[in-house]
Formats: C-alpha cells, sequence, structure tokens
C-alpha cells in the first residue's frame, strides 16, 4: 500500500514536468507578401495570415508538436540583436551572411527571387538600356543619380559587396528607411532608385499600394536564386530546435502545399524561371537534411 501512495505521488509531481513543452517564439513583421499581418499585438499563431513566411510558420507548427509556439512583432534588426544576447527566438525568413551566423544556426526553407531594380518610369526614357538589365556596381559609382535602400538588410552576397565598396558612392542607406518610405521617396524625385524583390513589388502595385510610376527592371549580375533560410539563437536550445525545425522543413518540402506557399505570390512573367529553381531545390530540400 505504501509503495502504493508513493508511486502516486511520485506521478502527480512528475507528470507536470513530463508534459511541458518547450516554446518556440517566431519573429514576424510587416512585410508582405512574405508577412500579412493580422495583428500587432497578438502573440496568438492564429493571427498568423496568407504570406508565405506566415504559411511557413503555420506548415511547422503542424510538424513540430513537441513545442509550444508564439509569435511576435519584432524587426529584423531586433531580433538579431535579442539572439546575440542570448534571448531563445527564431525568425522564419532570413538571408544568411557572417554577421548573423556569429549569432543564429540556420537551416534552408524557401528560395526567393533575384534582387531587382526598382525605379521611375520617367528615367527609364531618360535610361532606356536599364530595361535590359542593370549594373548595380556601375550605377552605384555614378554620382548623377541617388540611390537608397534599408540599412538594417542584407541583400544577398553579390549585392552586399556592392553596398559596402568604396566605390559606392551614390547608393546610400536610408536612415529609418523601410519598403515605403523608399518609394515614396522615390515618387518624390529624392532618390532615383531602390534594391526589392519583385514579388514584393508586384503585391503593393496589385493592391494599389505603390505610387504611381514605379518601375522594376532587372540587375544584370544580381545573385542566384536566394535561400531564405529558418534562423534560430546560437545556443544549446537553438542547436535543439533548428535541428528538429530542418527535419520539419524535409518532410513539408515532400508536399505539394509547400510549393504552393512559394508560387502564391510569384509575378506571372517569372514562374517559368521560378519553375526550374524550384523543382531542383524541392528535391535536395525533400532528401538532405542540413542540420546534424
Amino acid at each position: 500500500m505504501r509503495k502504493s501512495w508513493i508511486i502516486v505521488l511520485l506521478a502527480l509531481f512528475w507528470t507536470p514536468v513530463a508534459l511541458a513543452r518547450e516554446t518556440i517564439t517566431w519573429v514576424i513583421f510587416d512585410w508582405p507578401p512574405v508577412f500579412i499581418l493580422q495583428d500587432r499585438g497578438s502573440e496568438s499563431v492564429q493571427q498568423l495570415g496568407d504570406g508565405i513566411g506566415d504559411q511557413l510558420i503555420k506548415m511547422l507548427i503542424q510538424r513540430l508538436p513537441q513545442y509550444q509556439h508564439r509569435v511576435v512583432v519584432m524587426s529584423p534588426k531586433r531580433a538579431f540583436a535579442q539572439m546575440k544576447q542570448g534571448d531563445n527566438l527564431c525568425v522564419p525568413s532570413t538571408l544568411r551572411n557572417p554577421d548573423r551566423e556569429a549569432m543564429a544556426l540556420f537551416t534552408p526553407a524557401l528560395i526567393t527571387m533575384p534582387i531587382q531594380l526598382v525605379t521611375r518610369e520617367d528615367l527609364l526614357q531618360t535610361h532606356p538600356d536599364w530595361r535590359d538589365g542593370v549594373d548595380l556596381e556601375t550605377l552605384a559609382a555614378d554620382r548623377s543619380l541617388v540611390g537608397g535602400y534599408e540599412g538594417t538588410r542584407s541583400y544577398g552576397p553579390s549585392i552586399d559587396k556592392v553596398l559596402a565598396s568604396p566605390t559606392n558612392i551614390g547608393l546610400r542607406a536610408v536612415s529609418g528607411g523601410d519598403p515605403n518610405s523608399l518609394y515614396q521617396m522615390l515618387a518624390l524625385k529624392r532618390i532615383d532608385y531602390t534594391l526589392e524583390y519583385p514579388q514584393i513589388v508586384a503585391w503593393l502595385a496589385e493592391r494599389k499600394q505603390l505610387p504611381a510610376g514605379i518601375a522594376v527592371v532587372p540587375l544584370r549580375q544580381p545573385d542566384p536564386w536566394l535561400l531564405g533560410n529558418v534562423a534560430c539563437t546560437k545556443n544549446a536550445w537553438g542547436g535543439k530546435v533548428i535541428h528538429d525545425v530542418d527535419e520539419a522543413v524535409r518532410e513539408a518540402a515532400r508536399q505539394s502545399s509547400y510549393r504552393d506557399l512559394m508560387t502564391r505570390w510569384t509575378p506571372l512573367h517569372l514562374r517559368e524561371a521560378q519553375r526550374r529553381e524550384l523543382d531542383r531545390f524541392l528535391h535536395e530540400r525533400a532528401t538532405h537534411n542540413y542540420v546534424q
């Protein structure tokens, strides 16, 4: 009888511990159609919308039932700063670079189209050759034209290299710049060009949220299709989480719905090029683990 009571007492004390689940805090931010915010103040995953990153998180949550999940609205700059301080966070869609590797662990989850040049139609009248592609390094060295970009972002290794080059005298980080403010500066002729993913510009244009007279042209030497990664804090917690996330992505990549989340917002004229890249990426992602 005494042993039975001891077993009952132990079960009462141990069960909550056994059932306790660690929490993954997913960082989201206002950047449609990657994240389409429903309620900035909510930490519930129910607020996740139809964006690419929103849908990715939903798919990962389905495959990570061993964790509790919450979301928090936070800029990527702040998120990586808090990761550096040791806060346990995961950013579901971000580029990888050496600075971020010092504070985060990564696994590839998405591919994204190359960055393109966003400018004004009136400038294309002056520079008609731009429609066939622009050499960003040459453009950034041109004192007669002023470009602006978000200083807290990574644009991929090739573009980041141009931005950091001493020959870059015309393309500058804009203090407090975000896509919407940069488009307004472009329309008001305070800058002549900026940089963005084509699907971002297309989403805004379709919803009449882009100033009139904005045009998008390709870069001649863009980075190849870029890997969007899940990044989690570089510590013991993050090591375990990124391992589980990597396995969840591998499982999700086998489903047609995973392809759908990456093609939904793609401009029509880029879909054939995306299909080829996506076939290759999904095959690799569905058959390989990237975290050991």
